[in-house]
C-alpha cells in the first residue's frame, strides 16, 4: 500500500482527502477501498477483513518519511485493529509516529506492506487480549497455549515445536494505541516470547497483540531469524543477507524484488532488540531493512551485536503460500549426520573482495562450506546442496551467507543422484 502527504490544505486531519492510497502491487483480490489519515481499511475480494477469521499483519515500507507537514523526516509503526464492537470485524491498519513527537498521538501516512492469513487455510495464529485471553485463534491455539506472566509479556507454546528451529512468530500490536510488538524464541526452545511495547520510549505495556506462527517448511516462503551482525540463526529458502552499517541490513532474494512481493518484519523479544522498530524500503532489486532504537528521543539506527535482532518473511504476490508447512517440523530430521555430507575449506590470507561483500571475519576463521543433504525414502531420494561463506566459523559470532544456486550446481546434483541410483539396486524409473 502506498499513500501520500497527510495534510492537504484546505483539508485537515482524519479526512479521506488528507491522503491518496494506492495498491501498486498485490495478490489477486486484495484492495484498500477506504482510509483516513493513518488508518487503512483493506478488503479481500471486496469484503472487509474480519480478524475473527485470520491474522492480518503489516510492516512499514519507508525507512523514514517527510510528508511536507513541517515535521521533517519521521518514523512510523503499524498496528492491526478492529473497528467493530464486539471486536473482530472491519479490520484496519493504524500507523502512528514513533518517538517523542508522538506525545499527542499523531497518526502518520506512510507506505505499508500487508498480508492476510485465513484460519480456514490452516494457519496457526491468534489475536490475544491485553489480559492474555484469546480473542480469536486458529491452528489449534487454545487458552492453555498462551500465558501472560508480566506487564506487556505473553508466552506462546506449541505442542511438538522446538521454537529455536521449528519456525518463526511474526506479530503486530492491535489497539491503535501507538504500540508495536516483538517476538522471538526462548533460549531453551520451549516457547515464543511475545511483547507489546509503546512506540515512544519502547516501554512494556499490556495491549492486544496479533501473532502468526510460520513453520520453516512452509512452501513458497523465504524467511529467517537474523542476528545484529547479519548472521542467520535459522532460515528457509534462498537469500543473501548482510549488515551494511549500524542497524542496516541488505536482503537479496534471487528472482524477487519489491514489485514481486512484500516483507513482514518483527523485532526479537529475547534481546536488546525488543524495543527497536523495523522498516524497509527498496533499493534496486534489494530490500534495505533498518532497525531503530526507541529511548524517548528520535529513533536512531541501533546495533545489537551478535544477539537476535529480528525475524522476517517474504510473501510473493505470484503463487503466495496458501497453507502452512507441518507445525511439528523437526530440523534434526532434515540435517541428521547420516543424511548429510559437509565439506569445508578454510580460507587463509587477506581477501578484500569477500570483506567488502560479506564483512570482515575478524573473530574467527572464514570458511567455504558445502552441505549436501539427502531427504526422502529409499529409492526415492532428493539431494539439496547449499554453498555458503561462513565468517567467524564455530564461534558465537558465526555468520552464514548462503550463495545462490546455479546451473552447474544443479547439473552436479543430477549427476550425483544418477550415479547413485545406477548402483543402488532400486527399480529403474
Amino acid at each position: 500500500m502506498q499513500n501520500w502527504p497527510q495534510y492537504v490544505p484546505p483539508y485537515g486531519w482524519g479526512d479521506k482527502t488528507s491522503a491518496t492510497v494506492t495498491v501498486p502491487q498485490s495478490s489477486l483480490g486484495f484492495s484498500v477501498p477506504d482510509w483516513n489519515t493513518g488508518d487503512y481499511y483493506p478488503a479481500l475480494d471486496g469484503q472487509w477483513i474480519n480478524l475473527l477469521n485470520g491474522v492480518l499483519l503489516a510492516t512499514v515500507r519507508n525507512n523514514g518519511r517527510d510528508n511536507g507537514d513541517g515535521f521533517g523526516v519521521r518514523y512510523g509503526t503499524v498496528e492491526t485493529n478492529s473497528l467493530n464492537t464486539p471486536w473482530g470485524g472491519n479490520a484496519f491498519l493504524a500507523t502512528s509516529v514513533a518517538g517523542p513527537d508522538n506525545n499527542t498521538g499523531d497518526e502518520l501516512n506512510i507506505d505499508l506492506a500487508a498480508a492476510y492469513f485465513p484460519y480456514s487455510q490452516g494457519w496457526t495464529g491468534a489475536s490475544v487480549a491485553a489480559d492474555g485471553s484469546i480473542l480469536a485463534s486458529g491452528g489449534g491455539i487454545a487458552p492453555g497455549n498462551v500465558s501472560h506472566p508480566s506487564t506487556g509479556v505473553y508466552h506462546l507454546t506449541l505442542s511438538g515445536v522446538d521454537t529455536r528451529a521449528g519456525g518463526l512468530v511474526l506479530a503486530n500490536g492491535g489497539q491503535n494505541s501507538n504500540n508495536f510488538a516483538a517476538a522471538g524464541a526462548s533460549p531453551d526452545g520451549t516457547q515464543f516470547v511475545v511483547q507489546v511495547r509503546d512506540n515512544v520510549a519502547g516501554g512494556l505495556e499490556n495491549g492486544i497483540v496479533n501473532l502468526l506462527y510460520l513453520p520453516m517448511d512452509t512452501p513458497g516462503l523465504v524467511m529467517g531469524r537474523v542476528s545484529g551482525l547479519g548472521g542467520v540463526y535459522n532460515r528457509s529458502g534462498q537469500f543473501t543477507l548482510r549488515r551494511t552499517d549500524t542497524g542496516t541490513f541488505r536482503l537479496s532474494i534471487p528472482g524477487q524484488n519489491s514489485t514481486t512481493g512484500i516483507l513482514l518484519l518483527t523485532p526479537d523479544a529475547t534481546s536488546t532488540a525488543s524495543d527497536n522498530i523495523l522498516s524497509y524500503q527498496a533499493d534496486g532489486s534489494d530490500f534495505v531493512i533498518e532497525q531503530r532504537e526507541l529511548d524517548g528521543g528520535t529513533p536512531y539506527l541501533n546495533n545489537v551485536g551478535g544477539a537476535p535482532a529480528f525475524s522476517f518473511a517474504f510473501i510473493p504476490f505470484s503463487n503466495p503460500p496458501t497453507a502452512p508447512g507441518g507445525r511439528t517440523f523437526n530440523p534434526a530430521g532434515q540435517v541428521a549426520a547420516a543424511n548429510m555430507v559437509v565439506i569445508e575449506r578454510k580460507m587463509t590470507g587477506a581477501n578484500p573482495a569477500l570483506d567488502a561483500e560479506f564483512g570482515a571475519s575478524d573473530h574467527g576463521d572464514r570458511v567455504i562450506r558445502v552441505r549436501v543433504r539427502f531427504t526422502g525414502q529409499p529409492c526415492s531420494t532428493l539431494a539439496v546442496q547449499d554453498l555458503a561463506v561462513i565468517n567467524n566459523a564455530r564461534t558465537a559470532l558465526e555468520q552464514s551467507f548462503v550463495l545462490p544456486g546455479n546451473a552447474n550446481t544443479m547439473d552436479s546434483l543430477k549427476g550425483l543422484k544418477s550415479r547413485a541410483e545406477k548402483t543402488s539396486g532400486c527399480p529403474a524409473v
